[in-house]
Protein backbone atom coordinates (compact mmCIF):
# COMPACT_ATOMS: atom_id res chain seq x y z
CA UNK A 1 0.00 0.00 0.00
CA UNK A 2 0.96 3.61 -0.54
CA UNK A 3 -0.06 5.66 2.47
CA UNK A 4 -0.25 9.03 0.62
CA UNK A 5 -0.27 10.89 3.95
CA UNK A 6 2.99 9.72 5.49
CA UNK A 7 4.17 12.24 8.09
CA UNK A 8 5.52 12.28 11.62
CA UNK A 9 2.18 13.41 13.08
CA UNK A 10 0.64 10.12 11.94
CA UNK A 11 2.77 8.04 14.31
CA UNK A 12 1.70 7.72 17.93
CA UNK A 13 3.88 6.44 20.78
CA UNK A 14 1.99 3.94 22.92
CA UNK A 15 2.32 4.52 26.66
CA UNK A 16 3.55 1.56 28.65
CA UNK A 17 4.67 -0.66 25.79
CA UNK A 18 6.77 2.01 24.09
CA UNK A 19 5.44 0.79 20.77
CA UNK A 20 4.61 2.97 17.81
CA UNK A 21 1.25 2.93 16.09
CA UNK A 22 0.46 4.35 12.64
CA UNK A 23 -2.79 6.31 12.34
CA UNK A 24 -4.79 8.14 9.65
CA UNK A 25 -4.61 5.41 7.02
CA UNK A 26 -7.94 6.07 5.29
CA UNK A 27 -6.23 7.41 2.16
CA UNK A 28 -3.88 4.41 1.75
CA UNK A 29 -4.29 2.68 -1.61
CA UNK A 30 -2.56 -0.18 -3.45
CA UNK A 31 0.39 0.77 -5.67
CA UNK A 32 -0.53 1.97 -9.15
CA UNK A 33 -4.09 2.83 -8.08
CA UNK A 34 -5.61 6.30 -8.18
CA UNK A 35 -5.22 8.55 -5.12
CA UNK A 36 -8.36 8.70 -2.98
CA UNK A 37 -8.10 12.24 -1.73
CA UNK A 38 -5.70 14.90 -2.88
CA UNK A 39 -5.24 18.58 -3.56
CA UNK A 40 -2.36 20.20 -5.43
CA UNK A 41 -0.99 21.74 -2.23
CA UNK A 42 -0.33 18.39 -0.54
CA UNK A 43 0.57 16.02 -3.37
CA UNK A 44 3.84 15.34 -5.18
CA UNK A 45 4.52 17.64 -8.13
CA UNK A 46 3.74 14.98 -10.74
CA UNK A 47 0.25 14.44 -9.27
CA UNK A 48 -0.36 18.16 -8.67
CA UNK A 49 0.48 18.85 -12.30
CA UNK A 50 -2.17 16.40 -13.49
CA UNK A 51 -4.64 17.88 -11.00
CA UNK A 52 -4.28 21.46 -12.27
CA UNK A 53 -4.46 20.24 -15.89
CA UNK A 54 -7.79 18.54 -15.14
CA UNK A 55 -6.25 15.10 -15.70
CA UNK A 56 -6.26 13.77 -12.13
CA UNK A 57 -7.94 10.58 -13.36
CA UNK A 58 -4.61 9.71 -14.99
CA UNK A 59 -2.70 9.89 -11.69
CA UNK A 60 -1.54 6.74 -9.93
CA UNK A 61 0.40 6.32 -6.70
CA UNK A 62 3.83 4.82 -6.17
CA UNK A 63 6.19 4.55 -3.18
CA UNK A 64 7.75 7.86 -4.27
CA UNK A 65 4.47 9.51 -3.19
CA UNK A 66 5.17 8.51 0.42
CA UNK A 67 8.81 9.58 0.21
CA UNK A 68 7.67 13.02 -0.99
CA UNK A 69 5.01 13.21 1.76
CA UNK A 70 7.48 12.41 4.52
CA UNK A 71 10.04 14.85 3.14
CA UNK A 72 7.61 17.72 2.85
Amino acid sequence: LVWTDLRAANFVLMQGSGGVKAIDLESAVPMNEKPVDCTPEVTPPEVASLYVQGRLTQATVAPSYDVWSLGI
